[in-house]
């Protein structure tokens, strides 16, 4: 009989886990004393080695490349191998990509596609199969506002990101049937970085900026900055991750702020798509 009680201590596997959001919630993890996987696509970061050895025997290493098909199947060969099954997935692992459709090359749309939609797909396709046999388990990803309201330099960005909502969307009536629950976590601005290493962050540095934007590119980069001095610690949304986790009855959408709420209850009610559209141009006025 599938169950939706987690229990008390848990297997949870965090794709992403090398920074920011992965790395918080692995740590916060391992200090409820679960048995925590930390798949990372840069095994050796110094942060992550840290966090491992002050959590000794919670907190494991594996190397994870979400965008390849091989090393998703070795990682969770070799979990499956150590710990029998999964009780949790978490996909943290993301990258942005920033620029006007004419600047951004379909190498670069394809990489945003690979990492942050196809790299959840294969995830939960590894760990699926035995979660529905067992009855239960948790899948949670974490998707972004741009994964509700299209953003004017953000094309590929947000298009992995509706993917990514699609996807779970559509995947947990079914999932339920089988007492595996699936929720997506969308945060508004984030501490991490992230902005500063997406693609494209410098396009006239590499030569790809394309001149007919510059002005608006540069009151998008302001109201960016703006929004970056505000937002939120990585560690609150790794802890709405735990959080959804353990609960009871998790929900399909949790948005980790205030902010991000508003913006989402905006697009929820746009039937028409005004409200969203008059908010993303009064970015550039």
């Amino acid at each position: 009989m599938p169950t939706n009680k987690p229990p008390a201590t848990q297997v949870v596997v965090v794709a992403g886990a090398c920074s920011g959001i992965g790395l918080a919630a692995c740590k916060q993890f391992a200090e409820l004393g679960h048995q925590v996987v930390a798949g990372a696509l840069d095994p050796d970061a110094q942060a992550l080695r840290e966090a491992a050895e002050s959590a000794p025997g919670n907190l494991h290493i594996v190397p994870l490349d979400v965008a390849d098909d091989s090393s998703v199947a070795n990682a969770f060969a070799d979990l499956f191998d150590r710990f029998g099954g999964v009780d949790v997935l978490v996909n943290c692992a993301g990258m942005g990509c920033i620029g006007a459709l004419e600047e951004t090359s379909l190498t670069e749309l394809r990489h945003s596609m690979e990492v942050n939609f196809f790299g959840v797909v294969r995830t939960t396709k590894a760990v699926l199969p035995r979660m529905r046999e067992a009855g239960c388990g948790r899948l949670i990803a974490v998707s972004s506002l741009g994964g509700l309201l299209g953003q004017p330099f953000q094309d590929a960005y947000c298009a992995s990101k509706f993917a990514l909502e699609g996807f779970y969307e559509s995947l947990r009536p079914l999932a339920a049937q089988f007492g595996v629950q699936v929720s997506l976590v969308e945060p508004g601005p984030v501490s991490t970085g992230f902005r500063s290493s997406s693609q494209g962050f410098d396009r006239a540095a590499d030569g790809t900026a394309i001149d007919a934007y510059a002005d608006l590119r540069t009151r998008y980069d302001a109201l960016m900055a703006t929004g970056e001095a505000r937002a939120q610690a990585a560690e609150e949304v790794a802890a709405c991750i735990v959080s959804v986790a353990s609960g009871a009855a998790p929900r399909l959408r949790y948005q980790t702020s205030r902010f991000a709420t508003k913006l989402a209850a905006l697009k929820m009610q746009d039937l028409d798509g005004e409200a969203v559209d008059a908010f993303t141009a009064n970015w550039f006025k």
